[in-house]
């Protein structure tokens, strides 16, 4: 299921559990190519390296990213994070770029006391 993002986070579940429901295929190709990206999240496990199945046309420009469950290494939290691109749309700048937005997220969370991520815990059943 693909839905544009709302500020309003109930509004924004709102929207894409009724858009999820009214959906018939995974993707509409005609409206919902420009401006996709592709999350995956694994919180039940982790991975080192993670590749997607695709047929490798060279004008897909749709970002991939994907994390997997985050663990504890010599005292700090960890989450490896997999990130595939169309090298034609995007640089290792941008990349770069993407890495400290997330990195400053994290942070200002951190300041604001959340220093542990939530648990996953019962999240299978």
């Amino acid at each position: 299921m693909t839905t544009s993002w709302e500020e309003d986070f109930a509004a924004f579940c709102e929207k894409a559990k009724k858009k999820s429901e009214e959906q018939k295929s995974f993707i509409d190709m005609c409206s919902e190519t420009d401006g996709l990206i592709y999350f995956s999240c694994t919180p039940w496990f982790d991975f080192t390296a993670l590749t997607n199945e695709r047929d490798f046309d060279r004008d897909d420009t749709i970002p991939r990213l994907a994390w997997g469950r985050y663990f504890e290494d010599g005292g700090r939290l960890r989450l490896h994070l997999s990130i595939e691109v169309n090298h034609r749309t995007i640089d290792g700048v941008h990349i770069g770029q993407l890495v400290a937005a997330i990195e400053s997220e994290i942070a200002a969370l951190s300041e604001q006391g959340r220093t542990r991520p939530l648990s996953t815990e019962g999240m299978m059943g």
